[in-house]
């Protein structure tokens, strides 16, 4: 006679309820629910009004309910090593978190309302896919220690300057434009001195291009040059060209900035 088969994860969610069962009674204020294999949390998970310690790491988290809302006592919530996608925007209601852990996930982008976190100091956010972080993380004034090692970061907003208790920024592995690389190797104080510096220069941008044109001798790229360079050029034969000629042809573009192309005509040999 065959036993009938077991759905594991049915058995963890029991599992999982029945904890909580017994949390209710006893005012818990810390739960590990880490390594089980949870999809979805259990609704019954925000009755939990005594939480201050809440270890989700280490499951298979898609995403949070906006009821997590409810655990207004937590200081430390740990979602590490599971696969959200993104964060609910209720999770601003958690104004007493300290250390928020979101390693090892797979979020692109935090939402505003991650500002309203004022008591956080420590923020963990290795291993995402984020590829910018909100203007709005100035507001995290308490914050100390930022974590943003392998994520696809091109750019810091300028406000993380303003971060002024920000001691430790861990940035390596991702792949940064704007502070240069070279400067963000330097540590926070030379990033914070380059954005502000920036914030209060302005950016500058540079309105040139560069256009080459080769091709096989005699097949027109003078011709083409200076008729680029002035539309109203008359077409005739022109001399082969030895080596290469530049040709400088300015407009006015959409902004009225000044812009000024520079045409590589190189020779056909």
């Amino acid at each position: 006679m065959t036993s009938p088969k077991i759905n594991k994860q049915n058995q963890v969610q029991q599992s999982v309820q029945e904890k909580i069962q017994i949390a209710k009674y006893n005012k818990l204020k810390e739960l590990d629910l880490s390594g089980n294999t949870l999809t979805t949390l259990p609704e019954s998970i925000t009755k939990l009004t005594n939480l201050t310690t809440l270890d989700l790491s280490d499951n298979k988290l898609i995403e949070l309910p906006e009821s997590i809302s409810q655990l207004t006592n937590l200081t430390t919530l740990d979602l590490s090593d599971n696969k959200l996608i993104e964060l609910p925007e209720s999770i601003s209601k958690l104004t007493n978190l300290t250390t928020l852990y979101l390693r090892y996930n797979k979020l692109t982008i935090l939402p505003e309302s991650i500002s309203k976190l004022t008591n956080l100091t420590t923020l963990y956010l290795r291993y995402n896919k984020l590829t910018i972080l909100p203007e709005s993380i100035s507001k995290l004034t308490n914050l100390t220690t930022l974590y943003l090692r392998y994520n696809k970061l091109t750019i810091l907003p300028e406000s993380i300057s303003k971060l002024t208790n920000l001691t430790t920024l861990y940035l390596r592995y991702n792949p940064l434009e704007n502070p240069p690389i070279e400067i963000a190797v330097q540590g926070i104080e030379a990033i914070i001195k380059y954005l502000q510096q920036i914030e209060e220069e302005g950016t500058d941008y540079l309105y040139e291009a560069k256009l080459l044109i080769i091709g096989e001798g005699g097949a027109g790229k003078t011709t083409l040059a200076k008729k680029i360079q002035n539309s109203k050029y008359k077409l005739k034969e022109e001399d082969s060209t030895k080596g290469i000629e530049v040709y400088q042809c300015k407009f006015k573009i959409t902004n009225q900035h000044n812009f000024q192309m520079n045409i590589w005509d190189f020779g056909g040999q």
